[in-house]
């Protein structure tokens, strides 16, 4: 957050029985505000969204890195 303004944000889900695990989380969308890109604020809301999924032991999470020009 930026004073009261929200400048990122993640959707996530938890599939069952997907892709033949148990379970499995999935990101949805993620989204800085373009002011805030290239600070860590994706990277944050995704450590912590793993972070989540982590404390959920059967829960299938693999970290993929992206980069785009």
């Amino acid at each position: 957050m930026d004073g009261n303004q929200v400048v990122g944000f993640i959707i996530s889900e938890i599939m069952t029985n997907s892709f033949g695990l148990d379970q499995s989380g999935w990101i949805k969308i993620i989204g800085v505000h373009p002011k805030h890109m290239g600070t860590g604020i994706g990277q944050s809301l995704i450590i912590q969204l793993f972070k989540q999924f982590k404390k959920k032991k059967s829960i299938f999470t693999r970290r993929v890195k992206a980069v785009v020009s």
